[in-house]
């Protein structure tokens, strides 16, 4: 397994079990680096793949952290309704 999916599933995890909650901050690159020697690349995959499963979000200037679980995740999907008129404008 690729080190950062096994850093990604460590932190999942962390998040899961409750010991990471919402609003909590994620190490920093340095901290990450000191902590299990991840280089700043695996770091930064690793929270890619856990901001693309909307666990944690990314605060300009201030950091990472654990999203709020209880707010809906966007997606991206949008339906469409049969009822949609057929001569749009």
């Amino acid at each position: 397994m690729p080190k950062y999916r096994n850093l990604a599933r460590r932190l999942r995890g962390q998040i899961v079990a409750g010991s990471l909650r919402s609003g909590d901050r994620l190490p920093s690159f340095p901290e990450m680096h000191r902590e299990w020697g991840a280089t700043q690349k695996t770091v930064e995959q690793a929270y890619a793949l856990l901001e693309k499963d909307g666990l944690i979000v990314r605060r300009n200037g201030s950091g990472v952290y654990v999203a709020d679980c209880t707010r809906p995740i966007a997606t991206g999907i949008v339906a469409v309704d049969n009822g949609f008129p057929l001569h749009h404008p």
